[in-house]
C-alpha cells in the first residue's frame, strides 16, 4: 500500500513538474514572440538584434554586429570575452531572475556585418552560483 501511494505521489509530482515546464516553455515564446514584433532595432552602439526564438526551455537572441566583419575580430577571444560578461549578467541581475529560477539556456548568437555566423554562446543562468544564493535581491 505505502508503495502504491508513492508511485501516485510520484506520477503526480512529475505531471505538476510538466505542467511548470509548460508554462514556462509558453512564456519564453511570448517573450520572443513580442521582442520579434519590434523588429530589428540596435541594442548597444553597432550591435543589432535580429531576432528571438524560445523552444522548450531555451531562448535564442540573434545579434549582429554591424560595423564588424570577418577578420575584425578574432572569434575565440570574442566568445570568452563575452561568454564572462553575458554569464556574470545573468547571474546577478534582476531581469534574468525568471531564467535563473526557471533554468532556462540562453543562447546569444552573433553574427558578422554580412550575416556570416561568427559564434554561439550558451549560458545557463545561476548555474554557477549553485549554494551562493541569489545576488539580485
Amino acid at each position: 500500500m505505502r508503495l502504491l501511494a508513492f508511485l501516485l505521489m510520484l506520477v503526480f509530482l512529475s505531471g505538476c513538474q510538466s505542467a511548470l515546464d509548460d508554462m514556462v516553455s509558453l512564456q519564453l515564446r511570448k517573450e520572443a514572440e513580442q521582442l520579434n514584433k519590434k523588429g530589428p532595432r540596435e541594442v548597444a552602439d553597432g550591435v543589432r538584434m535580429d531576432s528571438v526564438s524560445a523552444k522548450g526551455k531555451s531562448i535564442k537572441f540573434s545579434y549582429t554586429l554591424v560595423h564588424v566583419a570577418k577578420g575584425d575580430v578574432d572569434p575565440a577571444s570574442f566568445y570568452h570575452k563575452v561568454k564572462k560578461e553575458l554569464t556574470d549578467y545573468a547571474d546577478t541581475m534582476a531581469e534574468m531572475q525568471f531564467y535563473r529560477k526557471n533554468k532556462i539556456q540562453v543562447s546569444y548568437a552573433y553574427y558578422y556585418k554580412n550575416g556570416t555566423p561568427l559564434t554561439t554562446i550558451i549560458v545557463k543562468p545561476g548555474a554557477d552560483l549553485a549554494g551562493a544564493g541569489d545576488r539580485s535581491k
